[in-house]
C-alpha cells in the first residue's frame, strides 16, 4: 500500500531471537546521572559541655550497569586533561622564563614574551580540543550500528542499506 511504513525485522545472527537492541539505546538506557544532597543537624553532651553540630553534603556522578558498561561508545579523544595540564605546564614555565627574562633585563621584555607565549598556547589548546580524529569517527561511526541480542548477548553490526 502507498504510505505505509516497512519496518525491517532485526534478529540475532547466533540465536535467530527477535530480542534485540541497538547498543546505543542500551548504553543511554542504563547510565544514569546522579546528585545528592543531605543535610545534618545534631545535639550533643560531652565532657566540655553541649554541642551542635550543623552540616551539608553533596555528591554526583554516574551509575551504571555493567552492559553498559560494557557497551560503552569509544572514548574521544579530544575529552581526555592531557591539553589542558600541557596547557598549565606550559604557562607555568613561561612564567618563569618571563621573570628570569625580565629580571635580567627591562621588565617590558618578560611582558611581551609572556603575553605573546599565552597567546600562543591558548590557540594552540584551542587546536588540540577541536582537532579532528578520523579513527574516533570511525569507531563511533561503527559503535552507532551495532546491536545486542537480549537472549544470547551477542553483539553484532547491522548494516542498514
Amino acid at each position: 500500500m502507498e504510505g505505509e511504513i516497512e519496518f525491517m525485522k532485526v534478529c540475532c545472527p547466533d540465536c535467530n531471537s527477535e530480542d534485540v537492541y541497538k547498543v546505543s539505546h542500551i548504553y543511554e538506557a542504563m547510565t544514569q546521572e546522579t546528585k545528592t544532597s543531605s543535610n545534618v543537624v545534631g545535639v550533643g553532651l560531652g565532657n566540655n559541655g553541649a554541642g551542635i553540630l550543623v552540616g551539608t553534603s553533596s555528591s554526583s556522578g554516574e551509575t551504571q550497569s555493567l552492559l553498559a558498561k560494557k557497551l560503552s561508545p569509544p572514548a574521544n579523544p579530544s575529552a581526555n586533561g592531557c591539553g589542558c595540564v600541557l596547557a598549565i605546564i606550559a604557562i607555568i614555565v613561561l612564567i618563569f622564563v618571563s621573570i628570569i627574562v625580565g629580571v635580567n633585563s627591562s621588565g617590558l621584555i618578560g611582558w611581551a614574551i609572556f603575553i605573546f607565549g599565552s597567546i600562543f598556547i591558548s590557540v594552540l589548546a584551542v587546536k588540540m580540543f577541536t582537532m579532528k580524529h578520523p579513527e574516533y569517527d570511525e569507531e563511533l561511526r561503527v559503535w552507532n550500528k551495532k546491536w545486542v541480542c537480549n537472549r544470547c548477548g551477542t553483539v553484532f553490526i547491522l548494516d542498514q542499506k
